[in-house]
């Protein structure tokens, strides 16, 4: 495909710039921006210009993390990048404009380097702005019910068999008494099934125990 080396580097060059996103290094200790491509969403999402985050890796890796989602999306990550270092890891956070707005990135990462004793020293990272995303409304829609239903399955699978069969009767609009006279239980065992129901998924009450169901794709 490529006539030398030279022709080569200049295909990569013209790529990393036409890309619809961020592509960028990050040495992990310090944490800091080492590479960024050129790209058109730097300006758009963060207000900064490919020079400009060069120039300040540090303090733009510390804007970058100084946002409500550190934990899980920087935090997080990292450990599990120490745990098993070929980890395949992706999300979404907000980073902060300069105008001090929020903006969403969706993100894949991904081990670069790792030391001597494998551990990761580097990682390389691409981000997208989402709000492309809504050039596909009807079919984003079926990729969200999708994200609920993996959201809360792990959940789902952890309730017994008992409070499956409560959380059923449940969302078919039962009351306690309905519920414990068809399955030969008392109310106040179908009380404290639903206080664990709620428990486990979070909830404070059958509204918001509906909303959940909804999301996992129960109804």
């Amino acid at each position: 495909m490529f006539a030398n080396e030279k022709a080569e580097l200049n295909f990569y060059r013209q790529l990393f710039q036409k890309m619809n996103a961020a592509v960028y290094t990050l040495n992990l200790d310090p944490y800091k921006i080492e590479w960024v491509n050129d790209s058109i969403i730097l300006q758009d999402v963060l207000g900064l210009k490919r020079e400009d985050i060069l120039a300040q890796g540090e303090y733009i890796a510390a804007k970058l993390l100084a946002n409500p989602d550190f934990s899980e999306s920087v935090t997080l990550a990292v450990e599990k990048f120490k745990e098993t270092p070929d980890i395949a890891w992706a999300g979404v956070y907000r980073v902060k404009h300069t105008d001090d707005n929020y903006n969403w990135i969706v993100y894949a990462t991904s081990t670069l380097e790792v030391d001597d004793n494998g551990t990761p020293t580097k990682a390389v990272c691409i981000a997208i702005d989402p709000s492309n995303l809504l050039n596909t409304p009807n079919t984003l829609g079926h990729f969200i019910k999708h994200l609920n239903q993996m959201r809360f399955r792990p959940t789902i699978e952890t309730l017994t068999h008992r409070q499956k069969e409560i959380l059923d009767l449940i969302l078919e609009s039962n009351s306690e008494e309905a519920i414990a006279e068809q399955i030969g239980i008392s109310k106040y065992t179908v009380t404290d099934h639903k206080k664990s129901l709620y428990k486990k998924l979070g909830c404070r009450n059958s509204k918001e125990l509906f909303a959940i169901a909804q999301g996992a794709g129960m109804i």
